[in-house]
């Protein structure tokens, strides 16, 4: 580790401090941000530490928005983080910048990082609308013993086109510190009729976050099933020949590409992807337009995103002179984004189907040796023999 030009501090070390509400918030916000999960997706706050052996100036953390409500003020942030004790954020002399503790080294940000953190998240449904992240971190903190710690809550958000806005969804995904204490929280309350409040008409319902997204893929299955069954036959009722084809693609395949600026095209994305690629690694599709700061790879094999993240070294490529983040889509993301694309499939499919069938039913090419004249008729195109 880099020598540093001022000693530095992490949290007390004399005899424990009383802690005011505002306090241990600032606390709480300060060690989520330079917790395993934020940094594992913070590209800005990744970036600051790597400038000053992992300082970061106390000025450019109250541009933290939630942090700034707390308040504006260096000296009360020094003076809270002054006073934890889990001795993940060390201050230095001066109380001008925090770091991260050196010893609580970062996991290592892959597939099997995701994995173990929805191993141990659950889904939480039938919170008020109208709750806070505060009101939900509050409830927990009543619901759960002293030794339990919440690392981080996700709230799951709709977008209202009518107000052209985010509106929370009344569920979340809520992550424990380990998966024994998500279980024990499961297990005690799954069937206890636990409410948010004494105001909810409805019982928490609680459910692994794993088990969610299989009951949403089943859900989705199901719908492509039965909308496909609708669509077979000849329009009379007639099935007969015909054949259900369930579109799967494959997961652990998808890569998403950000902060895409021009003059990058998908031929750009695809020659830079190409270069590291294995023969076993095919990218079959690039969704991507022209001018949007965002695009998704898909490629032919299970788990190919994560193989050709690390023949790239890195999370952020150079594509004609543009710095761009890329990363393995997982989790619900990738869901819904493989929906989208096997929407956009269906329909592709859908659509050639029906020009051909139109082709041979209306007669759009006409017989061979023919063009359509002026007035639609089909007129001969060889030339008269001359006798």
């Amino acid at each position: 580790m880099a020598e540093t030009d001022s000693s530095a501090t992490n949290g007390n070390s004399g005899a424990e401090a009383e802690v005011s509400k505002l306090e241990n918030q600032i606390i709480e916000q300060i060690e989520y941000y330079f917790s395993d999960i934020n940094l594992a997706r913070d590209k800005f706050l990744q970036g600051e530490i790597k400038k000053d052996d992992g300082w970061v100036e106390l000025t450019t953390m109250l541009k933290f928005a939630r942090l700034a409500k707390m308040t504006t003020e260096a000296k009360v942030i020094v003076d809270a983080l002054k006073k934890s004790t889990s001795k993940l954020i060390e201050v230095n002399e001066d109380g001008t910048k925090i770091r991260r503790n050196p010893e609580k080294e970062l996991p290592t940000f892959d597939i099997d990082f995701v994995k173990d953190l929805i191993a141990q998240s659950l889904y939480v449904k039938y919170i008020p609308v109208d709750a806070t992240l505060d009101d939900i971190k509050d409830f927990f903190k009543k619901n759960t013993s002293e030794d339990v710690k919440i690392t981080n809550i996700i709230m799951r958000n709709y977008q209202d086109k009518l107000a052209n806005q985010k509106k929370f969804k009344g569920s979340i995904f809520v992550t424990f510190d380990n998966k024994e204490n998500a279980e024990k929280f499961l297990n005690e309350n799954k069937d206890k009729n636990l409410k948010f409040n004494e105001n909810c008409e409805h019982s928490l319902l609680i459910k692994w976050q794993q088990e969610y997204h299989e009951e949403k893929k089943q859900e989705v299955r199901s719908k492509r099933d039965k909308s496909k069954k609708s669509t077979e036959g000849d329009g009379e009722g007639n099935t007969e020949g015909s054949k259900q084809v369930v579109l799967e693609l494959p997961t652990g395949a998808l890569l998403k590409i950000s902060d895409i600026k021009e003059p990058v095209s998908r031929e750009d994305i695809r020659e830079v992807l190409e270069k590291v690629q294995t023969d076993d690694q095919e990218i079959v599709f690039i969704e991507f337009n022209v001018g949007e700061p965002t695009a998704f790879v898909r490629y032919k094999k299970e788990n190919n995103a994560e193989a050709v993240l690390k023949a790239l070294g890195s999370k952020e490529i150079v594509i004609k002179d543009v710095k761009v983040s890329i990363e393995v889509v997982t989790g619900e993301e990738e869901q819904t984004v493989l929906d989208r694309m096997k929407i956009d499939i269906f329909k592709r499919r859908q659509k050639l189907m029906n020009e051909k069938k139109s082709g041979r039913k209306f007669g759009k090419k006409g017989p061979r040796g023919t063009k359509r004249s002026r007035g639609g008729n089909f007129e001969s195109n060889k030339k008269a023999k001359v006798e």
